[in-house]
């Protein structure tokens, strides 16, 4: 056995009773002279998990900080790299030193965050829901003006972003042909009805200008809704390639979700299953909790199919059962083990035929509890407190 101790000037190869028997730097993890140090040692002993983790491969590695070893190190570095390495430098330059090697290993840390792909997802996800917004709010405006020209036409389009994409084309009612309705994907019938009325639509006439603005603003809508689409790609892709597990287990866009309400994988990993269940209802949860009322039994996890689809008196199980899969597919990700989230998506759709068996019928209702006197007796306590 061997122990490492690691600080600002390197890596030290000890034995068992403190004796320096190599000096390494940290460029010299995966060189061959450091390699050939620890290849005869069955277990070595370390107090940085940046060293245990770049020589885990090759050796059994321990993180211990309990060690007698390096507890005597860490208490007094600087005598020990002055009596057993040779290093001579004065104290004040050994300060420094150790300030910058701190300030470098935090950058490297921070970076090291920046760069994980979780943390892109739970970005994109936020960028997803504010493109959402803008183009929702845009394309009713974009209804809303061009119903003043071709009310027929946006009666029978129901959907923002084939009427955005027929703005853009053919921004004059009298240009717009049958041809070019159908190609868009609108039904035959309402198609016809739209044509009929092109040249007798109770729509006011827009001079050319006035076209020309609208059709700016249908491009603008036209370009948030590819926008928003492309995004909705990449994060699958990112998805199935970082957290395949919990791609499969939850979906792509719950599970991207998931990740993006906690902030990554690994707080995600590290929840509880009930936590998880109840992700996304914490303002419902902590109202229930403050008037003694039901509390919620699920929330971004309801948009999974096989539980928003259970009957009402099911949801609460089924959560659960999802909510438990999605923590073990989380830390299977995260810890890179086997993939096995086909396998947690059966044993869960086999969970919900055997509760739709076992249960086919609703509870008898049970007496609820006073809620309205918990708040009528909040209300009376809050008012008091006011005087």
């Amino acid at each position: 056995m061997a122990i490492i101790a690691s600080n600002a000037f390197g890596i030290f190869l000890l034995s068992e009773t403190g004796d320096l028997l190599g000096q390494f730097s940290y460029g010299d993890l995966n060189k061959q002279s450091f390699l050939d140090a620890i290849k005869d040692q069955e277990k070595i002993i370390v107090d940085n998990t940046h060293v245990a983790s770049s020589i885990r491969e090759n050796v059994k590695v321990q993180v211990d900080l309990n060690n007698p070893v390096l507890k005597e190190w860490r208490l007094d570095r600087y005598s020990n790299l002055l009596e057993k390495t040779g290093v001579t430098i004065d104290h004040l330059q050994y300060i420094e030193k150790v300030k910058a090697f701190a300030v470098q290993r935090s950058r490297e840390t921070v970076r090291k965050h920046a760069e994980g792909r979780d943390t892109l997802i739970a970005q994109a996800i936020h960028a997803i829901d504010e493109i959402q917004k803008s183009f929702v709010l845009l394309s009713g405006r974009l209804k809303e003006i061009y119903s003043l020209h071709f009310p027929e036409l946006t009666n029978r389009v129901r959907n923002p972003a084939t009427l955005a994409k027929l703005i853009l084309m053919k921004p004059e009612r009298t240009e717009i042909t049958l041809d070019l309705l159908t190609s868009l994907g609108i039904d035959e019938e309402h198609a016809k009805y739209i044509i009929s009325y092109k040249n007798e639509s109770l729509g006011g006439s827009f001079k050319k200008e006035d076209l020309i603005i609208i059709q700016s603003l249908a491009d603008s809508v036209h370009n948030l809704y590819k926008r928003k689409q492309e995004l909705e790609d990449w994060v699958t892709n990112t998805m199935n390639e970082v957290a395949p597990n919990l791609a499969a287990v939850a979906g792509t866009n719950v599970g991207a979700r998931l990740i993006a309400h906690v902030g990554n994988l690994r707080d995600l990993a590290f929840l509880s299953s009930g936590k998880v269940q109840t992700l996304g209802a914490e303002k419902a949860l902590y109202k229930a909790l403050r008037f003694n009322g039901k509390t919620p039994k699920h929330g971004i996890i309801f948009q999974i199919p096989e539980v928003g689809t259970m009957p009402f008196w099911l949801r609460g199980k089924m959560a659960r059962a999802f909510a438990s899969k999605i923590v073990i597919a989380a830390r299977l990700d995260l810890y890179g083990g086997s993939f096995l989230g086909d396998q947690l998506r059966e044993q869960l759709k086999e969970k919900s035929k055997k509760l739709r068996e076992q249960f086919p019928n609703p509870p008898k209702p049970k007496e609820t509890k006073g809620t309205s006197k918990s708040r009528k007796k909040f209300r009376k306590n809050r008012k008091r407190r006011k005087k």
